[in-house]
């Protein structure tokens, strides 16, 4: 739909265009005297008496609804509509491994919204995952896409990886539900899988249900014994794996594990479970003394001594330096060399990842990490007008953002003996200083509202572009560090 919008206005442009970004979204007789397309068709008013035949465009191409987007009481292109932030929420399985990310643009639509304003929505969002490349990177991770069933058959759709994509449809938006059938079977024979969003157990839906990969399930919209109903009635008709959206504890998750459903949507891993014990086994106390003592600057054979009382230590040090993607020409093999080469604020990082690897280990910390290397990697990657010393810092504070969820304390106990530098210390405690802006904007990214991403981004003078482009990077490169 988008891509005739286009292609009507560039065939047809109006002379005298103001600028050439402009002549996509509106005449140029328009932009001269601020006049707006007709409710009906593109037929606009000019200073003379110029006009556009719209006559040979059939109704079902006629967009008559605009994004409710600020301008600022500024004009705003077509270009600019496209910018916007686009957020990630991670699906886990029974397992809380991430097995990949729903992603969507965060001003999300009403439900009241016209069919032709929600289908641009989709091809917005559409359009931002194919220019940034996104599915294609995620490894072995898959991208859910929510779009309304209009959509299923757009040509945006083409250009992206099938195998990597999960096409989520809105089911109480179905109209033609045989077509839609046929839509979602074209889909699936090109390698494409379907999820439903607000599925209902009712015989007409029976053939969309059994041709399902995912049906999810908005939990907080049910009490227990209704979820338990509706699950049962859905699993009559389909063999799908049911994810339960709006995860937001380990408690909700443990129930959700035994009503039968095996994905889970949420930030849940993320918060402390006040239930259960602090997590610093002996393992995680011997890095965190190792973390003192390099911030202090401690001497190589005092660090040395450390890591020697700990066999595993030590060998995941050398491990680590010795890995063929370090180049190195002969392999190390005594700590002290292996320190000397790495230095001080080399150590420091990796010891804040090992935090995360140290001790009993469960899938959630594998999680934990994933998510820390996300928000550490953005972090950095923001505050590319700072010093490399202070991104190296924005690095450990976004791993250390997680530290109270991995120790299960809060985060005034969780970093009290680790003598951070102030700048770490107000991010994380009191979200302020230089570098809570950066940090709140990595969080932000993950599921906050659109209007907050861009205040934020705004606080810290970047654009959608640079934020877009950052948050994709970090997805990869904590895909491919985890890996």
């Amino acid at each position: 739909m988008f891509d005739k919008y286009f292609k009507f206005f560039r065939e047809k442009p109006s002379p005298g265009a103001a600028h050439p970004a402009e002549t996509e979204a509106v005449s140029a007789a328009a932009a001269d005297t601020g006049t707006a397309p007709a409710a009906h068709g593109y037929e606009m008013e000019t200073k003379g008496s110029l006009l556009i035949d719209t006559s040979d465009i059939v109704s079902d191409q006629v967009i008559t609804d605009t994004l409710e987007i600020d301008t600022y009481g500024a004009q705003t292109s077509t270009p600019e509509m496209l910018r916007r932030f686009i957020g990630r929420e991670p699906v886990l399985n029974a397992l809380q491994q991430i097995i990949g990310y729903e992603f969507s643009l965060r001003n999300e639509p009403e439900t009241d919204e016209a069919p032709t304003l929600r289908q641009m929505r989709d091809e917005m969002l559409l359009a931002s995952i194919i220019d940034l490349d996104i599915a294609s990177k995620l490894g072995n991770k898959s991208a859910f896409i929510g779009i309304t069933s209009a959509t299923l058959n757009s040509e945006w759709l083409m250009q992206l990886p099938p195998d990597k994509i999960v096409l989520a449809i809105d089911v109480s938006q179905i109209i033609d539900i045989d077509q839609v059938l046929d839509h979602c079977r074209i889909r699936l024979a090109k390698g494409f899988r379907i999820a439903l969003d607000k599925a209902v157990a009712i015989p007409e839906m029976a053939e969309l249900l059994k041709l399902a990969d995912y049906i999810r399930i908005e939990t907080d919209l049910y009490d227990a014994l209704t979820l338990g109903k509706h699950v049962m009635s859905l699993l009559h008709y389909t063999k799908a794996t049911l994810i339960a959206g709006n995860v937001t504890s380990e408690d909700d998750f443990s129930a959700f594990r035994l009503m039968n459903f095996g994905g889970f949507q949420g930030y849940y891993f993320t918060r402390l479970q006040p239930g259960l014990p602090q997590r610093i086994d002996n393992s995680r106390a011997k890095v965190l003394e190792l973390l003192n003592m390099t911030r202090n600057h401690a001497e190589i054979n005092a660090l040395e001594a450390a890591l020697k009382r700990d066999a595993v230590l030590s060998y995941k040090l050398l491990n680590h330096i010795n890995a063929p993607g370090n180049g190195l020409i002969h392999k190390l093999d005594t700590i002290a060399q292996a320190l000397i080469l790495l230095g001080y604020n080399r150590f420091y990082r990796w010891l804040t990842l090992l935090l995360f690897t140290s001790g009993k280990l469960d899938a959630r910390d594998e999680t934990l990490l994933h998510n820390s290397l996300i928000r550490a990697r953005l972090t950095e990657t923001l505050a590319f007008s700072l010093s490399p010393e202070e991104c190296d810092s924005l690095f450990v504070t976004g791993i250390f953002s997680l530290l109270d969820a991995l120790l299960n304390i809060p985060m005034e106990q969780a970093i009290a003996h680790l003598n951070l530098p102030e700048k770490l210390t107000q991010a994380l405690i009191h979200d302020e200083g230089e570098y809570a802006p950066y940090l709140r904007l990595a969080i932000a990214c993950e599921n906050a509202p659109q209007s907050r991403i861009a205040e934020l981004a705004q606080a810290a003078g970047l654009s959608v572009d640079t934020v877009n482009l950052a948050h994709v990077k970090a997805l990869i490169w904590a895909d491919e560090f985890s890996n």
